[in-house]
């Protein structure tokens, strides 16, 4: 059996298991509400992670495009920033997590407006999904929101990341938030950008 069947599995037995209890307090004829919501939100948990996973195998099975336009950005932080500000600046921090996931279902689905509903899935409804979202145009991609049916749709206006953009954004970030050093050197290294 494959993970993802397995993992198709697995969000059939948690439904079935929360019916189950549904339907038994309904023939008894008396229903134990914090026994019913203890299992909802034990299947809302379960769904969310196994719908996660779901969305890993499916759409993280090649290399995710976000390692990708990283490699590319850093390697224009180099030609254009080598030798003029530390290494240590010359790196895209972070995006792990769901920014991949993500980016590849945005990237599949380019040009054409995504529910916030259908990008939370992906993440394992995690709370700040639209944030993740929105940190995607720091590599330079063109995201747009929009409001479709009094629900929010993002928009993937281009496939290609503005990575002259991106790789100004990173360095400038990565030496503003550098706590490490003065406000003096970090005005010496910003300079060095303009």
């Amino acid at each position: 059996m494959s993970s993802d069947v397995g993992t198709a599995v697995r969000i059939a037995d948690t439904i079935d298991f929360l019916s189950e209890i549904a339907r038994a307090q309904a023939a008894a004829g008396e229903v134990d509400f914090e026994r019913l919501a203890a299992g909802y939100v034990d299947l809302r948990r379960t769904l969310a992670r196994e719908f996660r996973t779901l969305a890993q195998q499916s759409l993280l099975s090649n290399e995710p495009a976000l390692e990708i336009t990283r490699r590319r950005i850093e390697h224009r932080m180099q030609e254009l920033f080598g030798g003029r500000v530390p290494d240590k600046y010359l790196a895209v921090k972070g995006y792990k997590g769901v920014h991949p996931i993500l980016l590849q279902y945005l990237l599949k689905h380019f040009g054409e407006p995504v529910a916030a509903s259908r990008l939370r899935v992906l993440t394992g409804d995690q709370v700040h999904t639209e944030r993740r979202l929105r940190e995607l145009r720091d590599l330079g991609y063109e995201l747009s929101w929009k409001r479709v049916f009094d629900e929010d749709h993002y928009v993937l206006a281009s496939t290609e990341p503005n990575l002259e953009w991106a790789t100004l954004f990173q360095v400038e970030h990565n030496i503003k938030n550098d706590r490490s050093i003065s406000s003096e050197t970090k005005a010496g290294y910003l300079a060095f950008l303009d």
